[in-house]
């Protein structure tokens, strides 16, 4: 065990997303979806209550009518404890702060070979 603070959020929108169709759903009280998919290739994205970080599973094929999906969702700002100096001393703007937390919120989508043709996403996030 890592220590570290496990537990269901209900509430969280869950999104499923191809080139033909967007479905949502919300997690129960126990943190619990389910999603009736056609088969086929998704993104799948989670989206908390305020103070948790969104969760992005990129691309990845469906191909059984039953798949058990889990997101983490972890807490806090991406950015972590940043710090930023306006040397004007004026305060900072909130487009200062959207603009500077910007570059913390990256991620790239990198296509992978698969050796059974399924369109596969390794996604670096930083």
């Amino acid at each position: 065990m890592d220590g570290g603070l496990e537990g269901v959020i209900p509430g969280v929108k869950v999104t499923f997303q191809n080139e033909q169709l967007t479905r949502t759903v919300i997690t129960n009280n126990v943190g619990v979806y389910e999603a009736d998919l056609p088969l086929g290739d998704y993104t799948m994205t989670a989206q908390g209550p305020p103070g948790f970080r969104s969760y992005r599973r990129p691309l990845f094929h469906l191909a059984s009518a039953t798949a058990i999906l889990n997101a983490t969702l972890l807490v806090g700002n991406p950015c972590g404890d940043m710090i930023i100096v306006n040397y004007s001393g004026e305060p900072v703007t909130d487009e200062q702060w959207n603009a500077a937390t910007e570059r913390c919120r990256g991620e790239e989508l990198i296509p992978i070979p698969s050796g059974d043709g399924l369109p596969l996403q390794l996604s670096i996030r930083y």
